[in-house]
């Protein structure tokens, strides 16, 4: 990997090293689009926002285009699991509904992913906890199960894509950060950064909670809000098993997953953090173990062996934004992946290149999710 040096010029430059930006350096690779220059503020790819997430992979998630994004990155990661060492888990997803017309609501969204092309079974409180039981059956009125959902080793996979990147001819130059978008008249010409400028026709901003700065900078803003949320996790508990699927309690706003021999928690919590502070917050950590005290009884006493916070990047809509900009060109965008970007991040990232690259068919209708948008 390249930290140094040059080069200090190529056809596109694509800020940010997470697995987006990772993905859409690859795709745009493989299509031929050029010599890419790959700018990552940290030591590594995937340090920040990338590397501390839950590794889901959820497709069974509300928003069909979220879904749609998340359904066609699977196949990326069972692939590069299979070629390259990188783990995918198809553990399974378990939805939990509560309330009035949980029963209802339980099978509108089983109906909606089996018409998207999801195996997606609705079971019964007691069904359910046969598969994780810890579960209070009498806290919930139904539940769905999607066995093609799983957990990622982020790490490996990580790894794995940035090996896949540099074989494909991508240079990759870590430990620089991007200060400003260099334009000429209405169109970019490349980055300055901490190391000195970097010219290219085409940039791809896919930079995260540092987005939003850069565009606003060349006055090319997007309404992305950067947002902090905790994960913790307790310490090994007997009485989890490796092989049980993510659960998460739609109505209580709380999901867990296996982890370590014990298990990773998420209070869901949605804080803005414009500063990017991603300091751990003790009254979140607290409330996160009520959540637990309240929903899984008999993991009340376990301790928090670790918690940590990471940051999510917003959309008004909560949909991705992926696209050229229409307002400067030689502009691109790759952000507001949300809390979907380790699921949808891979075909996002292909998908922007097929639209750079002129392919006439993506996953998702573009409009969905471009930036023109927001510019009405």
């Amino acid at each position: 990997m390249r930290t140094s040096g040059s080069p200090d010029t190529a056809d596109i430059v694509i800020v940010g090293g997470g697995i987006a930006g990772l993905a859409a350096a690859v795709g745009l690779a493989e299509h031929r689009a050029g010599s890419i220059l790959l700018l990552e503020q940290e030591s590594e790819p995937g340090r920040h926002s990338t590397a501390r997430n839950a590794s889901l992979l959820l497709q069974h998630t509300e928003d069909p285009i979220a879904a749609r994004l998340a359904m066609a990155s699977r196949p990326f990661y069972a692939e590069l699991a299979a070629g390259e060492a990188a783990r995918f888990r198809p553990v399974g997803s378990l939805l939990l509904f509560s309330g009035s017309n949980a029963i209802g609501t339980g099978h509108a969204r089983v109906a909606a992913a089996r018409e998207l092309g999801l195996d997606v079974e609705q079971l019964t409180p007691g069904a359910a906890a046969r598969r994780v039981p810890i579960l209070d059956a009498s806290r919930f009125q139904s539940a769905a199960f999607c066995a093609s959902d799983g957990v990622i080793e982020i790490g490996a996979t990580v790894h794995a894509l940035t090996r896949r990147a540099e074989r494909a001819g991508i240079t990759i130059r870590c430990g620089v950060h991007v200060d400003a978008i260099m334009t000429a008249g209405d169109r970019v010409t490349g980055v300055a950064t901490t190391v000195g400028p970097m010219t290219a026709g085409l940039v791809v901003i896919a930079a995260g909670a540092a987005a939003s700065p850069l565009g606003t900078t060349i006055g090319a803003p997007l309404p992305l809000r950067v947002t902090r949320r905790h994960l913790a996790v307790t310490e090994p508990w007997n009485a989890v098993d490796a092989s049980w699927p993510f659960v998460w309690d739609l109505d209580a706003g709380f999901y867990f997953r296996p982890e370590t021999g014990g298990l990773m928690l998420c209070p869901c919590d949605v804080v803005d953090a414009p500063d990017g502070d991603i300091g751990v917050r003790p009254e979140t950590v607290a409330a996160t173990r009520e959540m637990v005290a309240r929903l899984i009884p008999s993991a009340r006493d376990l301790s928090i062996a670790n918690a940590w916070a990471g940051l999510r990047t917003l959309t008004p809509d909560d949909r991705f934004v992926i696209g050229p900009d229409p307002r400067l060109a030689g502009l691109a965008w790759l952000v507001g992946l949300g809390g979907h970007g380790m699921a949808g991040g891979p075909a996002a990232g292909q998908m922007l290149a097929q639209l750079l690259t002129g392919a006439s068919k993506t996953v998702v209708e573009p409009a969905t999710v471009g930036v023109s948008r927001f510019l009405a």
